[in-house]
């Protein structure tokens, strides 16, 4: 390991993804930074915002072109084109009060937030609109993926759900064993759950 100097204040960084070239990394007081992988250093991006920033989703076209979204605290999103330049997208679907953990843009070309009391909004023609989690109403839903022509997404007390349609399902039960989920990722031999007591679950 070789530790990396960046100008990042003194707040926590929280999330980061690749874009393309572009390794984007986000974190407190409006945070975000940006690495050119091919060789030059991090530079940091004008977020316009001074709000936590908890996750980063780059775009699913080939080469990363495309937008960068993050999303974080207030019900935040930004969206960074091609062109570089940040915009704030208004979400006026998201409840007072939630805090966006999990950004995610599917493969459909809809984008997916999931934050604090249950929170599910997804991208649509007239705005966002939100997908409820059944019997989960005050989780945090952490991250989310795909899996073939699956959608999952992930939150606390072990819940994981899976998205038919417009509505989401709970799978996995036996998940419930675990204090907390935090992470969810496709493999090619399954969809993989990280969290606590240093457990991994598998499913084919």
């Amino acid at each position: 390991w070789s530790e990396e100097r960046v100008d990042a204040g003194s707040g926590v960084l929280r999330a980061a993804a690749i874009a393309g070239a572009m390794l984007h990394v986000v974190g407190d007081d409006g945070t975000w930074l940006e690495k050119d992988l091919v060789g030059n250093g991090w530079r940091r991006v004008d977020a316009g915002v001074g709000v936590r920033l908890n996750a980063v989703a780059p775009p699913r076209t080939d080469g990363g072109a495309g937008d960068v979204v993050v999303a974080g605290a207030g019900c935040t999103v930004l969206r960074r084109g091609v062109d570089g330049v940040v915009r704030p997208e208004a979400v006026a679907a998201c409840p007072a009060g939630v805090e966006l953990f999990a950004a995610r843009q599917l493969a459909t070309g809809e984008l997916l937030l999931g934050g604090s009391q249950a929170t599910v909004l997804r991208s649509a023609a007239a705005g966002y609109v939100v997908e409820p989690l059944p019997g989960a109403a005050s989780v945090t839903v952490r991250a989310f993926a795909e899996r073939g022509s699956s959608t999952y997404a992930l939150a606390d007390d072990g819940k994981l759900f899976r998205r038919v349609g417009t509505a989401w399902v709970p799978v996995a039960a036996e998940l419930t064993l675990a204090p907390l989920l935090a992470g969810v990722e496709d493999g090619s031999d399954g969809l993989f759950v990280v969290g606590g007591a240093g457990l991994i679950w598998r499913l084919p």
